[in-house]
């Protein structure tokens, strides 16, 4: 018996991914399954809500499939882009809850998933753009999200 070339996380999150699934982590979860958690926190602003970003560290790294009991959510897309040349294709949209959004990237002829960024407190994302080596995404409350596409844990908001 041929042994698959994907780890036991990198099936989970591919099968999730091309039946419409994401899973409810506030953070990075990349295509091979590992996740990077990021902590999201509403500062206070009466013109338009903002969030600061807080990063889980390396020491808070971990597989999807070394999680335990993860909860999911379907996922809508409302925009995407793609850049021929490359096949990546950026989506974003938003998940089951009115304050769920999500950025993807994914890759090739399969749509592979590279990364999903996913916060239950961000609210859906509606426009997505890419400028040299970032993804730039938009959510309803007009708040610019970036994610350096190398390193999407490294993401600011405007």
């Amino acid at each position: 018996m041929m042994k698959s070339p994907f780890t036991e996380s990198e099936c989970i999150i591919q099968e999730a991914w091309k039946d419409g699934r994401c899973p409810i982590i506030n953070g990075i979860i990349y295509g091979n399954g590992k996740i990077k958690p990021l902590n999201i926190t509403y500062v206070h602003d009466e013109k338009v809500p903002k969030y600061n970003i807080s990063y889980g560290g390396e020491s808070a790294d971990m597989w999807l499939a070394d999680r335990g009991d993860v909860k999911w959510t379907y996922i809508t897309q409302l925009f995407e882009t793609h850049d021929e040349q490359s096949s990546m294709r950026i989506s974003c949209g938003e998940g089951g809850m009115g304050a769920d959004g999500y950025v993807a990237l994914s890759k090739g002829e399969d749509d592979a998933l590279v990364w999903v960024a996913f916060f239950d407190r961000s609210n859906p994302f509606t426009e997505v753009r890419v400028s040299g080596a970032t993804v730039y995404a938009k959510t309803t409350l007009d708040n610019v999200w970036q994610f350096p596409i190398a390193e999407p844990q490294s993401a600011t908001i405007e």
